[in-house]
């Protein structure tokens, strides 16, 4: 309690005197009326089904590392896919690591999904969540199974994913003689990484450490082979386009990974130029990605803060991004907000270590959301008529603009979660 303790002092501080409207005894009573507890592996969501069909992306807001959010995101993903007709699960990753995924999910082999999991979440819950994706396609009609997305960007260790990725794009074909001097060097890399992952003490350190124990020289040559096969690509496209069978997919991951440095770069500046730029280029992916989906639905469970649909802390977020007027999903995001209290969190390069964890850091009136709450999960509609957290703010320590649905239409509040499990075993 001690870390959340002080993160609220801080923001506190640094937010000054504008504080949201505490809840009163009118507002508690709207959030009694509606309300339903949630329970895990049950896949009933009645609150939300009046609601489905006006709305294209269903984003949730989790925190990491706490054992009901997987649960959670499976639950949700089953029933929205039944009820709202969403085939496509967009993940907080690359590109490359939701190709992967997807071949998993195609082909059952447990190699493609460790390889992501031993570099993303971390955890044994989010492997065990795929594994039970895969079993709930195989039930399916081929053509109606769930696909995912990756649209993130994530930092330059991660970046390896991709690099093996395009590698396997390589091999398909022999490389043409005018393309060696520029791919060789590619594949020379990803025997590198292949090398480094033989390595058992490299598992430890892929758990431990943001970096994955990967060497500095590793990455340095992977942004001097990346750029120089993005330039010669940018002067001259044609020969790239002859051998590949999929150009511009492997232009997009070739972008992902210099956005990875740009986005490294950009904490100099500071973490909130950072997240900008990681927001944007994360909704930029997500259009291409998305052009020719039309008509299709989306589910995905990010960071807290992406799943809101208006700018927070002077940051555009995806959820922002997606619902902004110049979006073509304007006023098409349904958000979800995950609020904990007394629960464990799993610390992600600490493997075995737990820390209690609540959402006091960002949100008030968390003890009043206990008292009406109907069980370890509690699902509260916002928007509901005559809604009073359509007119005023409420929830947030300190209070932005608007009203509390202008940033989502939903909480849940979260009691009593275990953390996750760690991937690697300490």
């Amino acid at each position: 309690m001690l870390k959340a303790m002080l993160i609220s002092f801080i923001i506190i501080a640094l937010a000054g005197p504008a504080w949201a409207t505490s809840l009163g005894s009118d507002e508690e009573q709207f959030l009694k009326d509606h309300s339903q507890e949630i329970i895990l592996g049950e896949v009933e969501f009645p609150l939300l089904e009046n609601y489905l069909e006006n709305y294209t992306f269903f984003l949730v807001g989790e925190n990491q590392g706490l054992a009901y959010n997987t649960t959670l995101q499976m639950d949700l993903l089953q029933f929205l896919h039944q009820e709202a007709g969403v085939n496509y699960l967009l993940l907080e990753t690359t590109p490359a690591s939701g190709e992967f995924i997807n071949r998993y999910l195609e082909t059952g082999d447990e190699e493609y999904l460790e390889l992501v999991i031993s570099y993303w979440r971390r955890s044994q819950d989010k492997f065990d969540f795929f594994y039970e994706l895969r079993e709930y396609n195989q039930e399916l009609e081929e053509k109606q199974g769930i696909r995912v997305i990756g649209a993130d960007v994530h930092g330059p260790p991660r970046t390896l994913i991709s690099l093996k990725y395009l590698a396997d794009l390589l091999t398909e074909h022999r490389i043409p003689l005018e393309l060696e001097a520029y791919l060789l060097p590619l594949l020379s890399l990803t025997r590198d990484f292949s090398e480094l992952r033989e390595d058992p003490e490299h598992a430890r350190l892929a758990q431990t450490e943001y970096g994955a124990g990967i060497p500095e020289k590793l990455l340095s040559e992977t942004r001097e082979v990346v750029e120089n096969i993005h330039q010669h690509w940018m002067e001259d496209p044609e020969p790239y386009r002859e051998f590949l069978d999929q150009p511009e997919k492997f232009l997009r991951i070739l972008d992902n990974i210099l956005d990875a440095f740009t986005m490294e770069e950009k904490l100099q500046e500071g973490i909130e130029a950072s997240h900008k730029f990681r927001s944007k280029t994360a909704y930029s992916n997500l259009l291409e990605m998305t052009r020719d989906l039309e008509g299709e639905k989306f589910f995905g469970q990010w960071e807290e803060l992406n799943s809101f649909r208006s700018p927070y802390r002077e940051v555009q977020w995806l959820g922002a991004h997606l619902d902004s007027p110049e979006s073509p999903y304007s006023g098409e995001v349904l958000s979800i907000w995950l609020l904990y209290y007394d629960c464990f969190q799993m610390q992600p390069f600490s493997p075995g270590e737990d820390i209690e964890f609540d959402s006091t850091y960002i949100a008030r009136d968390l003890d009043k959301l206990v008292d009406i709450s109907k069980g370890d999960l509690t699902l509260f509609n916002l928007i509901a008529p005559d809604s009073p957290f359509a007119r005023d703010m409420f929830f947030f320590q300190e209070s932005p603009e608007g009203s509390a649905t202008d940033y989502f239409q939903y909480l849940l509040l979260i009691q009593n979660s275990p953390p996750a499990k760690p991937f690697y075993q300490p």
